[in-house]
Order: structure tokens, then sequence, then C-alpha cells
């Protein structure tokens, strides 16, 4: 149970204790609500749970739907082999990047309040203490003769407090201020036995109690209510002991407006005399009738049931399914082994894995690693592992039989060799070859929705790839059989020496734009970065769909584009974020200025010709410091990062062209110069 679940549990605890209070507290014996300020506090500080079916969470618990199950085959664009472990090979960028996890703000503040009012209670605790060490024995009259009849108690006077207080635990101690009258030996009984109940109840304890709570859940205003009315009902049970032993109610509440005049100093960890809301105190007292059994099972019942409602959590639902159903989802195959977990439920079970390798032999396949399998002992809750011989298998079964009923699992269907078509070794082998690629458009991903032996899915500059990865071979389709578009591309894997070095386009021409950019990016000048400061921060990937407002037509800046319609857009550049306004934006290149002007999309934007098919655009931008024609080289200032044309912040939008199609402008960096940047903040 985390903080905050035990925090909010506590406040509604609190409040029912306060509204119950409010409601019956002169008709009920005055600890009944200190033992439930007890139960309360016990919530706040203890994080284990007391499952109940009577817990009011059990109640909310039976009301709540259900959520919508997730179909299967959803998700991210970008997926991995299912149990296959491999990374993502295409790491999305969020939009926007936090400057600092919330979740460590909120901590950091959390672990200063709780250390400042600790430090607070500790630091009024020592200076208490250091006073008191000046106190005196009291010796003479009425107060010493009650000390020698309570040897367990000291009595001590100090001049260092203005009304009676008790200290300490093993050795306890009263405390009296030096000028009080010592002749009056009713007001003496009434503070002397007051402070004995205090001690013998053990309220210095109940008052650390409180202090931790309050410490560490200070957020919580239920809490410092909590620790108020607690410690004015510590008061009032004490009064009320008192009055029920000596009698007297009239005289006993003389004794408090005197000790009233004299204003004590707060200190919060001790138990004083007349401190706490002596009004109410007073008013309790005039009111204390006998207590009746009537009200002892009433303040018993009353506990009882705010504990059980409010104290307790709702139960574990029970499993959904049955037992085998239960096992067959706790099924997962990766690293050479297959492993599953025995559900808890009252049934024996017998268990079987077997298989045949495609190999002329066959045989077992599947070796198991736990002492126990000799037996056909199986552990209720425990997770039992089978190693697998080297695949792809002709079949692999877990049969499975629990009182009765019997199931056979295909296993198969679990490999990632199976369910994905492509090996972690062969995975690993393409994604080397391909990371050559992605700069120039292509995207690709692991995995097999349809379950037809697609491993690999790709595509280049917004257009499908047709083929099929089989092993090692790279199978093409023909276009027309209404698989892909008709736009696909044809893509050939090229081996040397049986080992995978290239991609090929189907398309000489095609290709030969391919080659011709990969050559122009591996000779080309490295590109240095557009924005001058060490915060700025890649905020917007190339190629990601989001949903902008239409500017068709739209003349000068937009102030609000939450009126405009919609459309899908791909975007066709970076954005650097984190950027203050008026920031320089630099050439990454020499080049000429092609264009300096405005757009409703673009904003104020700079457009520079490096020659050979290659062009930068730099977009959103406050000023801009040259025109069409001008020429500029590396490093040069062109404009000032701003929030011109659709733009929700000062940011820079960068673009890379390529004969006027738009590349991702990561690979035409040297890896040293993206070395040197701050990366997205997902990725630190």
């Amino acid at each position: 149970m985390s903080l905050l679940e035990r925090s909010l549990a506590g406040a509604l605890l609190i409040l029912a204790a306060a509204a119950l209070r409010m409601l019956v507290r002169d008709r009920l014996p005055k600890r009944t609500f200190v033992v439930l300020w007890w139960v309360a506090a016990a919530r706040l500080l203890v994080p284990a749970e007391l499952p109940s079916r009577f817990s009011v969470y059990a109640l909310l618990a039976a009301r709540r739907q259900a959520p919508a199950p997730i179909p299967r085959g959803t998700g991210a664009l970008v997926q991995v082999i299912p149990r296959a472990g491999l990374p993502e090979t295409v790491p999305a960028v969020p939009e926007t990047i936090p400057a600092v996890p919330a979740a460590s703000v909120w901590t950091a503040l959390w672990l200063a309040g709780m250390l400042s009012l600790a430090a607070w209670f500790a630091v009024s605790y020592i200076r208490c203490q250091r006073r008191f060490r000046m106190s005196l024995p009291v010796e003479t009259g009425y107060a010493a003769a009650w000390a020698r009849r309570h040897p367990r108690i000291a009595v001590r006077e100090s001049d260092q407090i203005a009304a009676p207080l008790t200290y300490g635990f093993l050795h306890p101690v009263i405390l009296l201020p030096k000028g009080m009258d010592r002749e009056d030996e009713t007001a003496l009984n009434h503070i002397l036995t007051h402070e004995q109940v205090h001690i013998r109840r053990l309220d210095g304890v109940t008052k650390l109690v409180l202090a931790a709570a309050l410490c560490v859940h200070w957020f919580n205003p239920a809490v410092w209510l909590l620790y108020v009315l607690a410690n004015r009902d510590l008061e009032l049970a004490c009064d009320e002991a008192v009055v029920r032993r000596l009698g007297q109610p009239a005289a006993y509440a003389r004794t408090l407006l005197k000790m009233e005049e004299r204003k004590a100093e707060c200190r919060p960890l001790y138990s004083h005399f007349s401190r706490t809301a002596i009004e109410e105190r007073i008013k309790a007292i005039m009111k204390l009738k006998k207590t009746t059994a009537l009200a002892l099972v009433c303040a018993l019942l009353l506990v009882a049931g705010v504990t059980t409602a409010f104290a307790t959590s709702a139960p574990d639902a029970p499993p959904e399914g049955t037992p085998l159903e239960r096992l067959e989802d706790s099924i997962v195959c990766g690293d050479g082994a297959v492993s599953f977990t025995i559900p808890e439920a009252d049934v024996s079970w017998s268990i079987w894995i077997g298989g045949r390798l495609e190999t002329p032999d066959g045989g077992m396949s599947v070796h198991y690693l736990e002492e126990e399998s000799a037996a056909g002992s199986w552990e209720q809750g425990r997770t039992y592992r089978f190693e697998l011989a080297d695949g792809p298998y002709d079949s692999l079964t877990l049969t499975a039989a629990a009182d009765g009923a019997e199931k056979d699992i295909d296993l198969t269907a679990y490999l990632p060799e199976e369910n994905a078509g492509i090996s972690e070794k062969v995975a690993a082998e393409w994604e080397e070859i391909l990371a050559d690629y992605v700069p120039f458009g292509l995207t690709y991903r692991f995995d097999d929705p349809d379950h037809d032996g697609n491993g690999l899915s790709m595509s280049y500059q917004g257009r499908e790839v047709r083929g099929i990865l089989d092993g090692e071979t790279w199978i093409t389709e023909h276009t027309g059989n209404g698989a892909y578009g008709e736009d696909a591309v044809e893509l050939y894997a090229v081996y040397e020496n049986g080992r995978l070095t290239g991609l090929r386009v189907a398309d000489e021409e095609e290709q030969a734009q391919w080659d011709r950019q990969r050559e122009e990016a591996a000779s080309a000048q490295s590109m240095v970065w557009p924005t001058e400061g060490d915060s700025v921060r890649l905020t917007a990937s190339f190629g990601g769909e989001r949903m902008v407002p239409d500017l068709s037509g739209v003349q000068g800046d937009v102030e609000d584009s939450a009126e405009l319609p919609h459309r899908l857009y791909t975007h066709t550049g970076i954005d650097f974020g984190g950027i203050e306004r008026g920031t320089a934006i630099l050439a990454v290149l020499d080049g000429t200025v092609e264009k300096a002007d405005f757009d409703a999309e673009y904003g104020k934007y700079v457009l520079l010709d490096h020659g050979n098919g290659l062009e930068t655009l730099y977009a959103h931008c406050q000023s801009l410091s040259v025109e069409a024609g001008d020429t500029v080289e590396q490093g040069d200032v062109i404009a000032a990062v701003g929030s011109t044309g659709n733009s929700t912040g000062p940011h820079l939008h960068f673009e890379v062209r390529q004969d006027g199609e738009p590349q991702d402008p990561l690979g035409y960096y040297a890896d040293e110069t993206l070395g040197r940047m701050e990366p997205p903040a997902s990725q630190k």
C-alpha cells in the first residue's frame, strides 16, 4: 500500500471518527475516541493491509465496472517479438519533455516537509528537556507526601514552566510550577491525580505516535485534524477518570480555570494539565454521568464498526478463469526455456511436457530443471522452468490435468522463432544493417500480427516494402496480388560469403538515388547544430504523425488554432525545445539563401540551398537575419528562435531535404556531434 493510499484511507477514517465524535461525544466514555485515534494513526503508519469483505472499500470495488479488455494485436507502431526481449528498433521521441520528473519533485517536497516538521518536534523536545533538568525535587508539603505514596513517580518543581505537566516513560516525572499555591491541597490532588492518569495510560507514547503520523502525512489536512482532536480527547479522557475517582466535578473545574489563567507555553510532546480546549473540558466535566453497561456496549460496537469499515481494505478479488486457464496464461517462452506458474487452487495437478524436433530421429526436446520432477510434485504459486533444445520444433506440447479436467497446450505458438518468424540472432544481424538506411527514410519493426511467418515489416519514404524474411532468405512478392499497394517498394537482401551486407532496391532508378544519397551523406561536410546553447533538447522526431490545425487559406499568424479544423500531419523534420525566444539560429552548412519568407504553417522561415540537391529549412523564427540570394557560411546567424506560424511555444523546426524529399536530419550528423548534445529526457 503506497503512502498516498494510506494517507487517503486514513483521512476517510479520521473524518468518519470526527463526525461520530461530534454526534455522540457526550453519550459515550471519552476513551472511546482515544481508541479510534489510535486506529487512525496505525492506519496511517502501518503499510500492511487487513482485508475484510465488510470494508467500505470492498463495497466501492463491487460497484466499479471492470475495464474493457485490450484487443490482441493492438499497440504502438514499433513492436518487438513477443516474449523475445528485443529492444524497440525505432524509439519514439516525445513531443514535449518535462524538465524534471513529477514523481521526484513530489518526493523531494514530501521529504523536505517531513524532515522540517520532525526537526521542529525534536528541537522543542530537546529544549524542554534541558529546562526540566534544572528542576528541583519537591521535599515538603502535600506534593511531597503524595510522591512518597507513589514511589514510581517523581514530583519536581521548576521556575521554567507556568502550568503542571508530566514527562518521561521509564522514570516518569510530574513537574509543578514553582509559584503554585502549595497550601491548596484540593487543587494539588486534582493536578497530581490527573498527571498520574496520563502516566499510567502512556499518553506520552500516544503523543509521539501522533507526532510521527503528522510528520509522515504533513500534507494531509485530515491528519492535522487528527493531531488536534486526539490531544483534546486525551485530556477529556483523563479529566473523566479523575472526576470518577475523586468526585467533586465543580471543584475540579475550578482547578482547571486556575491553571488556565497561567497560560502555559506550548510543548507538543508533553501532557499539560490546563492546555487543551478549556471550555470543552469544563462542559464535559459538568455533563459527566455514570457510565452504564449500555454505553460501554455502544462504545465497543462503535470502535469495532468504524475499524472494520474504514481501517480495513477490500479483499483480493478471486482469480478469473479455471486453474487450467490460469496455468496457460502464465506460460512464458524465451531465452531457450519455457516456464509456467502453478496457480493457487485447491486441486491436484498432473503435468507433462514433450515434443519432437525436426530431425530424422525426433525425440524429447525439453529438460526439467527442478529436483521434484521425479516425484511429480507441483507446488502452488511456484514457477517451474524447462530448458529447450535448439529448434525449430515440429511439436511441443504441455499436457495438464487438474481434478479430472485435462488440457493440451501447444507451446510452439509461444516460441519466439515460431511466433515472430525471426530469431534474436537474425534480428540483431538485420538491425545492424538496417540502421544505415534509417536516415534515408527507411522504417522497420519485428512483428507478425497475422502469424503468417512475416517477421519483418518495413516502409521506405512512406511506402510499404514488399517481402517476407524466412530464415536468411528475402522473398519478394509480385505487385497486384492485393496484399500491397501499387506504389510498394521491392527490396532484396545482399549477401557476401553467406553474410548479410546490405539492401538493394529492385527499381534501378530508385537504387541509384539511394546510393547517391548515402554517398553524399558520407562525404558531406558534417553539419553543426542549428541553435546555440547547452540546454537544447530534441522534442519531436522525424516521421511521427499527429493532428494539427488545417491552415490552408489562412493568412498571417493564427491566435487561436483550436477553432480551426484539424488534419493528420506527418512530421517532416525534427524539433528542438527548451530554447529561449530570441536564441540565435545557425546555418548548419555553407550555402545560399533560397527563401527567407513567411508561411501560415512554418511562420517565418529560412530555406538554404547547399548544392547537390541538399536543402535545409529553419521554421517558426521570431526574426530573420538574411534575405533571399545571400551567401552564408557554416555557423552564421540566419534567424532567431520564435513561435510564429503553427506553433504552441518557442522552438525550432529543422528539416533536411534531398532532391525535395524530407530526410531524417540526425542521419547527417557525425557521431561526435550527436554525442555532445543533450538527449531527450526519456532517454537519460
